[in-house]
Parts: structure tokens; sequence; C-alpha cells
């Protein structure tokens, strides 16, 4: 069925290209989704068109409708784009006029202002709230590089059958690399009666200061309405309702890292630590090695961290295995761990005392650095079988071990038959000799396979990257993400996983700050906020700026 007023448009129209934008409503409450159309008339686009952000509000599309309208004998076709809008704060929505190129000439929607009024309080009492946290309490203010949890807690004294949680827009946050954001549902008593609640939790690392404002979160959900008809136990489930709720906007103030007594050894690590080592065994032979065990605790990120190197006097080599971070969200508070196995090389026998692990931090509960270090441990060094072939190795002398020589038939044979059995196998026999040269005939094989493999032309990773941004058009946010990861590592030399945000100061400045701030839009739209329309040809165009770099 066509509206009056698209009727209206089409029958003005006289076939020119037309857009109408109109809504269900233009009165709602905080919280209620109506639906949004976009009506093409009589013109082609090449898929739905993307709504920029509009502030108090969310913009979801749906789908797509087509319909032909014969007026005055002549016909005029239709495509519908239909959205959902959400409500989020009381006061206006003003949706701008959107403007299209349609066959080289430009078509516009006219604007559209919707009034927002306070959500109405129903019987049911259902409620959504949230909090940015940092230790398990609400905060208002943090440091660049703090850990904090975004919270949004719904509660309702309805069975929830299903529901979806849209996030906000986190300005200024990003995500927490080690730790995904989680959802769970459980049952409580207030006041006598049962609740259902529905709590999320995601943590985040604060990536650049100043004034913050995260926008209300979004919980969409589905609870069972009483039948009128019917009877027995499945009465209380003939018909479902659906109902949107919005928490409150939350403002963040974030602070800069003082520069005064910033130490040059800074870790970069921002929380409260603390930091244990242990070995595993006190005795060890000189070329043997012995693990060093290193914990690292506390309620920061520690996602990318590495422990400092060993300095090259230090009287032993050592050896790094890549580390198992965990972390973990509980009521609000974030904690993480990280486990170092640090392999010990001793080169010279003795007493060998390790050095403390020094670490520099910052605790945001202090506002000041601190510094964390180990324990010293001691380290029996004893002379070892494989001493003398170590330090020839380590030189790059020659080996002086010597072969096993032949001895003389004056040493007496150990049984009467045994200088006769001698005689079974005389070198020159065929089999003597095809066995000793069947592993020689082996290895001489490997090695022919080894060298042809090293002959063989390796991928140019550049090429390759070139050709999936040729094809990336209609690439999707996760596409554009790795696009972009893999791009900064070409362009910085440096693995495309291990790369963070810190990692684009050492870009260009004809690139850098291009880079920070669509490393902030990527980030934003990978969680569901604030994505602008350019998003794709934005990050196109700058992977193909770092592609061309040397």
């Amino acid at each position: 069925m066509v509206s009056a007023s698209l009727l209206f448009a089409a029958s003005q129209a006289l076939f020119a290209a037309q857009l109408v934008l109109d809504a269900d409503t233009e009165r709602l409450q905080v919280g209620q989704t109506i639906g949004l159309r976009l009506t093409v008339i009589d013109a082609a686009l090449p898929g739905a068109p993307s709504w920029p952000a509009v502030p108090g509000a969310k913009i979801a599309y749906q789908g797509v409708q087509q319909s032909v309208v014969r007026i005055s004998g002549k016909t005029s076709r239709t495509v519908t784009y239909t959205y959902a809008l959400t409500a989020l704060n009381e006061g206006s929505i003003n949706i701008p006029a959107m403007e299209l190129n349609v066959g080289g000439e430009a078509i516009r929607t006219d604007a559209l202002s919707l009034k927002v009024s306070p959500r109405a309080t129903g019987p049911s009492g259902a409620k959504a709230e949230a909090s940015l946290r940092a230790l398990g309490e609400p905060v208002q203010s943090a440091y660049v590089g703090q850990v904090l949890v975004y919270t949004m807690s719904f509660r309702t004294p309805e069975q929830v059958l299903d529901r979806r949680f849209t996030p906000p827009t986190f300005d200024g946050l990003v995500a927490e690399q080690t730790r995904d954001g989680e959802l769970r549902e459980h049952r409580t008593v207030i006041d006598g009666e049962d609740w259902s609640v529905v709590q999320v939790d995601m943590p985040l690392v604060a990536a650049a200061p100043g004034e913050r404002t995260i926008t209300p979160g979004v919980m969409a959900v589905q609870v069972p309405e009483l039948g009128r008809s019917g009877r027995g136990p499945a009465r209380a489930f003939a018909n479902v309702r659906n109902e949107v709720y919005s928490s409150e906007s939350l403002k963040l103030t974030v602070r800069p890292l003082p520069a005064e007594g910033r130490p040059d050894d800074f870790s970069g690590l921002v929380g409260e630590f603390a930091l244990s080592a242990r070995l595993l065994d006190d005795t060890v032979a000189t070329g043997d090695s012995v693990t060093l065990e290193i914990t690292l605790s506390g309620d920061g990120t520690l996602a990318g961290f590495s422990l400092p190197p060993v300095a090259a006097d230090a009287g032993f080599r050592a050896y790094d295995d890549t580390p198992t971070v965990e972390a973990r969200v509980r009521e609000g508070r974030f904690t993480s761990a990280a486990a170092f196995r640090r392999a010990i090389v001793p080169e010279r026998p003795g007493t060998l005392t390790l050095p403390p692990v020094e670490l520099q931090v910052f605790n945001p509960r202090t506002g000041r650095y601190e510094r964390l270090q180990t324990e010293p441990l001691t380290l029996n060094v004893t002379p070892g079988e494989g001493e003398a072939t170590l330090s020839t190795f380590s030189q790059g002398a020659a080996d002086q071990r010597r072969d096993v020589e032949a001895q003389a038939d004056d040493i007496a044979p150990l049984h009467p038959r045994a200088k006769a059995d001698r005689a079974l196998f005389r070198p020159q026999d065929p089999l003597v000799l095809g066995l000793v040269g069947l592993p020689w005939l082996g290895f001489f094989g490997l090695l022919v396979r080894e060298l042809a493999q090293r002959v063989k032309p390796k991928a140019d990773p550049r090429r390759a990257l070139s050709q999936r941004l040729n094809r990336a058009e209609k690439a999707e946010l996760a596409e554009l993400l790795d696009l972009f990861r893999e791009s900064l590592g070409l362009a910085l030399g440096r693995p495309a996983p291990a790369l963070d945000q810190d990692a684009l100061s050492a870009l260009p400045t004809t690139h850098r700050d291009e880079a920070q701030r669509l490393y902030a839009d990527l980030e934003a739209a990978r969680y569901g906020g604030g994505a602008d329309a350019g998003l794709r040809e934005r990050t196109l165009r700058l992977c193909r700026a770092l592609l061309e770099l040397g």
C-alpha cells in the first residue's frame, strides 16, 4: 500500500527522479523504535544509502520494497528502503536532508525533525542503567592508557525471551585487545519479587585526552504478553511484546599522563601491577638452560607488552617464549595477568646472580610513576660436559674432538670365535656398502629438495596487497580492518598483528594524522558506533598511499 504523500510526490514528479523521506510518527518516547522510510521514485540506486550519524538516534537498515503505481495512465516505479530509528535522548532528532546523485542529476529529500519526550513509566518498572568503572567503582575521569569497563545493566520483572544490545559510540576509547565484552543474564529477587537482569561488560582503553561523551547504549528485549484467548500454559506465550530501552549518556574526562617524573625507561603500562619471578631449578650445568618464570598481574592492559632485554654483559644468554596473557571482567572490574618463561643459559661455571627484572609503570590511583622489581635470584652453575663444545662453537673454531681410532688385532677377542666371526662382514661386501650408503643417499635427496624449495620465487606482499585493494570496493568492516593493519605493517616494516595506535607515530607526517583519525574511526565502527559514510573510501585511499611508501 502506497501512502498519500508518495502518490502526490509521484504525480508531481511526472517521471522525474525524486526522493521522499517519511517516518511512522513525528512524536516518540526515549527508547521507542519507529519505522523510517526513504523512497526513490523513478530512479535506480546501486544499493541502500547509508545514513550519517544522527545525534540522539540509532538508525539501522531493515530492508527494501518495490512497487509500481499507475497515475493518469502512466507507470511510476518506487523503491522504498526501510530503516529502524531508535530515540536515545529526550529533545529533538533532526535528520538532515539527504542528497544523492542519480544519472548526473542531484536529488534530495526534505529535512525531518522528530520530537522525543521522556519515557513513560510503565507498570513493569523496567530500567536500563550504564556506567564507566575502574576497579569496580564508577568514575568520571581517567588517564590515557587506563582500562575502564563500560557496564550497562537492564532489569525487568518480566521474563526476557530474547535480547539484543547495541553499543554506544565510545568517543576517545578503544577496545581492550585481550578480552572481549561479555553479556550475562541472571535472576534476582528485589523486594520479594523475581527480576530478570541482563548485564553487559565491555573493557575499554582510554586512547585520547579530552572531554568525552559516551552516547546511550540500547537494549532491545522481547517479553511474553498474556494472550487474550486460549487455555492452559500456552496461553501465557500466545503473544510477545518488543520493547527498547536506552541508558543515559555518560561524560568522561581523559587526562594525559604527566610529563613530570616520567622515566626514560617507562614501560607504557598504566595500572596497579604486581611483579614476581622464580627459578624452576637453582642448579644448572654450563651450556644447559634453566627456566625463569616471571608473572605480571594487575588492572591494566598487557596487550603487546614484552619484557625488557637482558644486558649483553650479564654473564648469561636469555631466550623468551611467547607470553601467556589472560584477562577477565567480573562485576565491573578488569584484571589481567601475563606469564613469561625466560630460558637462562649460563656462559661459565660458578655462582650466577640474576639481576632483578625492573619495570616503570604509571599508577592511576596515586597519579605517579612507580618502579616494580623482582628479587635477585642466585643460580649455581656447574661445569658441564658440553662446556668445551659450547665455547668452541661460540668462537667459531674447529671441533677438537677426535674420531674413534681403529684398533689393531693385538686386542684379544672376547670369545674364541670372535675373530672368525669378524670375517662374516667385510667392508668390500655389496651388502655392507649398501647399508652404509643408504642414509647418505636419503640425506642427499633431502638436501636437493631443500635447495629446490629455496630457489622458488617468493610472493611479493606489496603486490598481493595491491591486488586485494583493487578488489575491495565493497569490502566489509572486518576486511577493512585487516587491509589497514597489513598496509601499516608494510609501511613500518613490522608484523601487522603487533601494531597498536602508538606505532602510528613512526609514520611520516604526511600520513600520520589521517592514520590516527582512521584508526579511531575503525575502532569505533567495530563496536557499532559513529562510522561515517565514506569510511571505506578513506581506508582504501590511505592503504594505497601507505603501500607507495618505500
